[in-house]
């Protein structure tokens, strides 16, 4: 069960510089891009309402009357994902800083990271977060520097820990005071961004005092539901009162839960703690009702350094002597030499024995190494398809036997490439390839050959010499994990969060995902996925990490890449219902 932290009756109003913590951030510089008054239309605002103990099904259940008319100029869901998992700290830490708990790695009330993970450390040689600080520390960095922000709790490590950077901060007895000090900012304040934390429904449920627990059949959890919704009613109307909510100001309302719970607990990875609903607002938008289901992620590379590896110390992604297929689709830009895909240890000067899967080129080639009779590298490119055009092509190679000899082929789209004699690999370890327990790697790099930046999705490996016709009839199919006997991996890649890319054949041999790597959710489908949502609702998954980058969206602020944020922007095809022409 997860307690919460207790503040006294007091409330604090604390500047940026008089509030300090322990906190250690890497000095990055400011970034201040040039200001073009011709790019602000209106004067972009943000009030974000974060509820912890949010569970969604009792939510939409209690049919909240406030929740609901803000859904007639929303964009919402049921289905929104906090995180991977649902304790506080990770998930406000999540909520602040644009990147996931598998990133960030706090996971305790004290707002230290996960044991064993990497961190700084104080002075007293506790752990503190890595260079993670919320959207308030870039927005100091930005143009808007001298804009007024806010952050309004009753948790007051949490206020320390997440918004230090905020210029005010009020750390309040409970809810009601909460939403006062809401009010009043809104009424009175110039206030460009406003994070207002709710906590009752939370600290109720898990009161083993209360008969309370997260489910529409609590009586007492449904009360404290309606009690929050009634809250946003009034800093909603607050707003709304604001003399130029109706002319100059166009605010952005984000409504969302930072944890659901179960029974009278909460803190794991189940659907009941994480989902959570979660409402975007503002009046010009028209309503929108959207869902996780359907919707398509792949990991996007983005680094010299290995992205995702998998430990085979047996070698079961190794042809050796048997039949074999790799098949995998991809989406960038490719420079050459670039290993995409590979089981070896990623220096091309290596001895040990593998296979790898690398750019060539605006085409792609097939290395393997024997670990003793050198490499054979198949690279021919005529007429290979360019595949660093920035759509999804499927990959395919196959070992197979025939005529006492051993042979390659490679695919790109169904279509066979030709490769002339260098198909034959009997002489360069096609027999007897023996990678010596090397890792399975996506996108390692260890030699000088530039940078990768693409996407991968839908990685399947076969224990079998999958036939020509096998390989083109089937290049639209969606897989199934059962659809083959001879499927020994399978990594659809959807699993949009976390650190961990899960293996649908073995869960033992799932990948592990390091370095600047991002989930990304996108509309550009490869040809074997077709969303399909229930009637009446868009597929679009939400989740609690893309928050701060539709805050910096909305307040027209670039994101360099050196920001590290995890999240997707996905206002932009709504653009022409908010922005005027």
């Amino acid at each position: 069960m997860i307690k919460y932290l207790y503040v006294g009756v007091f409330v604090l109003l604390l500047s940026a510089l008089g509030f300090t913590s322990c906190k250690k951030y890497s000095d990055n510089p400011p970034y201040f891009e040039p200001y073009d008054s011709s790019l602000v239309a209106k004067d972009r605002r943000v009030l974000v309402i974060a509820i912890d103990g949010l569970q969604s099904d009792a939510f939409k259940t209690a049919a909240t009357p406030n929740y609901t008319a803000l859904m007639e100029n929303g964009k919402y869901a049921w289905d929104a994902k906090s995180d991977i998992i649902s304790k506080d700290a990770s998930a406000w830490k999540t909520l602040m800083s644009g990147v996931t708990y598998s990133t960030h790695n706090i996971s305790d009330s004290n707002f230290s990271t996960a044991q064993g993970s990497a961190g700084d450390h104080d002075d007293n040689g506790s752990t503190t977060q890595s260079n993670y600080p919320s959207f308030y520390y870039f927005i100091l960095r930005s143009r808007i520097f001298n804009a007024s922000t806010a952050f309004l709790s009753s948790w007051g490590k949490m206020v320390s820990s997440v918004a230090n950077e905020s210029k005010t901060k009020a750390v309040l007895n409970n809810d009601a005071a909460v939403k006062d000090s809401a009010i009043g900012i809104l009424k009175n304040g110039n206030t460009k961004v406003v994070v207002v934390n709710f906590n009752g429904p939370a600290k109720l449920a898990v009161d083993p005092s209360s008969a309370a627990n997260f489910s529409s059949g609590s009586a007492e959890y449904v009360a404290s539901l309606k009690t929050v919704d009634g809250y946003i009613g009034e800093i909603m109307n607050t707003l709304k009162a604001r003399p130029l909510y109706n002319s100059s100001e166009d605010w952005l309302v984000v409504i969302t839960g930072t944890h659901g719970g179960v029974n009278k607990t909460y803190g794991g990875s189940s659907d009941g703690e994480t989902l959570v609903p979660t409402l975007y607002y503002n009046k010009a938008f028209k309503k929108q009702e959207f869902t996780s289901a359907g919707s398509f992620s792949s990991i996007k590379v983005q680094s010299n350094t290995i992205t995702a590896s998998l430990n085979d110390p047996d070698d079961e992604y190794m042809p050796k002597t048997g039949q074999f297929s790799v098949q995998f689709k991809v989406r960038g830009s490719l420079p050459s030499y670039a290993h995409v895909f590979s089981k070896w240890n990623g220096a091309w000067a290596s001895g040990i024995g593998g296979w790898s899967i690398f750019t060539s080129g605006s085409n792609w080639g097939l290395s393997i190494k024997s670990g003793t009779s050198g490499e054979r590298r198949i690279q021919e490119s005529a007429p290979n398809k360019n595949i660093s055009d920035n759509d999804w092509h499927t990959l395919t190679f196959v070992f197979y036997d025939s005529a006492s000899k051993r042979w390659v082929k490679r695919f790109t789209d169904g279509v066979r490439i030709p490769d002339g004699t260098n198909r034959d690999i009997t002489g360069f370890g096609g027999g007897t390839i023996v990678s010596q327990g090397t890792p399975f790697t996506i996108a390692v790099q260890k030699d000088s050959y530039g940078g990768a930046n693409f996407n991968i999705a839908d990685i399947k490996v076969f224990k079998t010499a999958l036939t020509d016709q096998e390989i083109t009839s089937s290049l639209c199919t969606d897989y199934k994990a059962t659809q083959f006997n001879n499927l020994i991996g399978f990594w659809p890649c959807n699993d949009g969060l976390g650190n961990i890319m899960t293996n649908k054949i073995n869960t033992n041999k799932n990948f592990t995902l390091t370095g600047p790597f991002k989930w990304e959710i996108t509309s550009n489908y490869p040809c074997t996925f077709t969303p399909n949502p229930p009637a009446g609702k868009t597929t679009l998954f939400l989740r609690n990490v893309d928050v701060s980058a539709q805050i910096f969206y909305w307040l027209q602020l670039p994101v360099p890449s050196t920001w590290s944020l995890e999240g997707n922007i996905w206002l932009t095809p709504f653009e022409s219902e908010f922005i005027k022409i």
